[in-house]
């Protein structure tokens, strides 16, 4: 869960233009369709993964549907926080973001902690190479005390094949084999959490 109590905005949320009643709606939509707020049809997802590994395809598929552990392993406490500087610094770019992002994985702000146990971990602002921002909901903070210090290293870590892997594929389907390469935009952020990890 992130500080999302940045001062000096100035920027009401009805001035974004903002159509709430289409915000509505697509969220029922959201809610209603997958249960958690994800974008993915676990379904569909489902169809799509015929022949593929049955573990890992049922470990998809119930993600999907249900929302994917953190595996955190720590015992957390009652935690506040403020923002990072970058953050307080560019409250309306912040405020952008959160607007944007609102329409199905944010709630809040929240005038009282939402759970008895409720762990906040600080907002920031890592600058683009096009003069944007990209936010960051830093789980790493504080060092010694942080959700991702909870996280065992075999459920946080990621790999992605490379370009061998590529090669070989290449050279076992033979010539004139066809590939593909896609982009999915803020991928970790259409992945949901389980509820249980909400208060994270």
């Amino acid at each position: 869960m992130s500080a999302t109590s940045v001062k000096a905005h100035t920027q009401d949320f009805n001035a974004l233009n903002i159509n709430h009643s289409k915000m509505h709606n697509r969220t029922n939509r959201c809610q209603i369709r997958n249960k958690i707020p994800t974008p993915v049809n676990a379904e569909l997802l489902g169809q799509e993964l015929q022949g593929y590994d049955m573990d890992l395809r049922n470990m998809l598929i119930h993600g999907f549907t249900f929302g994917f552990s953190l595996n955190f392993k720590g015992t957390p406490s009652n935690k506040t926080c403020k923002n990072h500087k970058s953050a307080t610094e560019n409250p309306d770019a912040v405020y952008l973001k959160l607007a944007k992002e609102s329409l199905s994985v944010v709630a809040g702000p929240f005038k009282e902690p939402p759970f008895s146990l409720f762990v906040c971990s600080p907002l920031g602002l890592v600058p683009k190479s096009d003069g944007k921002f990209r936010l960051i909901h830093d789980l790493s903070f504080p060092k010694d005390d942080s959700i991702n210090l909870g996280i065992p290293m075999e459920y946080s870590a990621v790999s992605y094949d490379s370009i061998d892997n590529v090669v070989q594929l290449v050279k076992s389907y033979g010539q004139s084999c066809q590939m593909a390469k896609t982009d999915v935009e803020n991928a970790f952020r259409i992945i949901p959490i389980q509820k249980s990890d909400y208060n994270l």
